[in-house]
């Protein structure tokens, strides 16, 4: 199980004074964004689309001035941390992919397949976000 079960975990800690430590906080985990569902790399027909997804969210990482990973649980499996990952402009990165309509909604209930409809419209947005 992922060290995020009880707390971040701590590679340095040093006391200032009673109530203040001053942490180095290291993570290395594989994230999941909470509230979204987006095309699979590793599915062939998904994976056009999904680059596109994965473009777009390098380029708001990029474009934000900040960006924090707030965890809040675990996937359905308990395998994969849950966060909420924000940035400086004050929108959340799921938020950003869901109005930007390069993901869908998902509630952690059982996944349809991505229509190619919607895999098409996505990849078609390839040259927004260089890819």
């Amino acid at each position: 199980m992922s060290p995020l079960r009880f707390g971040l975990p701590i590679q340095r800690l040093e006391v200032v004074d009673g109530d203040t430590l001053k942490a180095t906080v290291v993570l290395d985990e594989y994230v999941r964004l909470v509230g979204i569902d987006a095309p699979e790399m590793r599915v062939e027909r998904e994976r056009p689309a999904a680059l596109v997804v994965a473009a777009a969210a390098k380029r708001w990482i990029i474009r934000q001035d900040y960006v924090s990973c707030n965890p809040v649980g675990y996937d359905k499996f308990g395998h994969r941390v849950l966060c909420v990952v924000n940035g400086s402009e004050g929108r959340d990165l799921a938020t950003w992919l869901l109005v930007e309509r390069l993901v869908r909604h998902y509630d952690g209930a059982r996944k349809d397949d991505w229509p190619q409809d919607e895999l098409d419209r996505i990849a078609a947005r390839a040259s927004e976000f260089d890819t």
